[in-house]
């Protein structure tokens, strides 16, 4: 076993420096009807993460924006309009760092967002960026649901935002100018997306950190999660599709969560000759060692990488790079 791992991760090393693409405009965004039931898209956006879902009903979930750039921001409006036009009917920021949340502005004045779905930490956010983040949009006008352990249904399509911390940790009600939390610290209280639809599961882990992952773990082990969304709706257990937290940083996507996730396919969302060289071999060599047989997808190799299911629950994934 350790002989094939050694070997998988020479050919995985090779192919993390040889292989990295630059960042480029994917226009081939398409929709499938007999592959359609749901649609994730995890958007090729370079140094930053975005991933769009499309339900059956037509209906849209954009979880994460992208860093504030014209290329990004163009590529944004245009998967979008291919998904569903001009309406975002759950916008979900899953913390306040300008690579996951960078284009909020401009999707909450050039489109109709139905609803934002975020975890409550502006009471702990000394920093003047995040508050302007917090401010736009407390200020919108749009409906917002503080995570707080509801879980959501569409077209068959159970979806749910895990808590690394529990309610308490995460609305505590600190004094800004008293928060002991530091601009590193918030990856602790990233959300993560969990999905279920036609037996086929779903983990999107954002920039959870290593804490906030043993947690995680904890709480499922522990029965957690069932107190707190109902008796075996998140199992996390044989995983159908990961996205790895952190761009694939060697800091998260610990050991304890993989093994228990032990995922079919992973999916990595990373800039091409990013400097801090993600994905990192010893993450690799965890998601390898937490199941051989693991597909592992790249947005900095792969491009845009399309995820769909049918009515049946048969999935088929496409990348926009062959």
């Amino acid at each position: 076993m350790k002989k094939i791992v050694s070997i998988i991760l020479s050919l995985l090393t090779i192919f993390n420096f040889g292989c990295r693409r630059g960042f480029q405009l994917d226009l081939t965004l398409s929709l499938d009807d007999e592959y359609g039931y749901l649609t994730a898209y995890f958007l090729s956006v370079g140094e930053g993460d975005a991933t769009l879902i499309r339900f059956n009903s037509g209906k849209i979930m954009l979880i994460d924006t992208g860093v504030n750039s014209k290329t990004v921001t163009d590529y944004l409006s245009h998967a979008l309009s291919i998904a569903g036009g001009n309406t975002i009917d759950y916008l979900v920021l899953s913390h306040p760092d300008w690579q996951h949340v960078g284009n909020v502005k401009y999707l909450l004045e050039n489109f109709d967002v139905r609803k934002i779905i975020t975890p409550k930490i502006y009471s702990l956010t000394k920093y003047t960026a995040f508050q302007s983040f917090y401010a736009e949009i407390l200020s919108s006008g749009v409906e917002i649901d503080f995570v707080d352990g509801k879980s959501y249904e569409e077209d068959e399509t159970y979806f749910a935002f895990i808590i690394p911390f529990g309610n308490d940790y995460i609305n505590a009600k600190v004094p800004i100018e008293d928060s002991p939390y530091t601009e590193e610290d918030f990856d602790d209280f990233a959300v993560a997306t969990y999905l279920e639809c036609k037996g086929k599961r779903f983990l999107l882990s954002s920039d959870c950190s290593k804490l906030s992952e043993e947690n995680i773990s904890n709480n499922f082990e522990t029965g957690f999660f069932d107190l707190l969304y109902g008796k075996d709706k998140i199992n996390l257990r044989d995983i159908d599709f990961y996205k790895a937290s952190g761009h694939g940083s060697a800091k998260s996507n610990c050991a304890k969560l993989l093994n228990i996730l032990s995922p079919k396919n992973a999916l990595i969302s990373v800039g091409a000759n990013n400097p801090n060289w993600l994905p990192a071999t010893a993450m690799l060599e965890r998601l390898v060692i937490s199941n051989e047989n693991v597909r592992i997808f790249r947005t900095d190799v792969d491009g845009t990488i399309t995820i769909r299911l049918n009515e049946s629950g048969q999935a088929k994934i496409e990348t926009s790079v062959f």
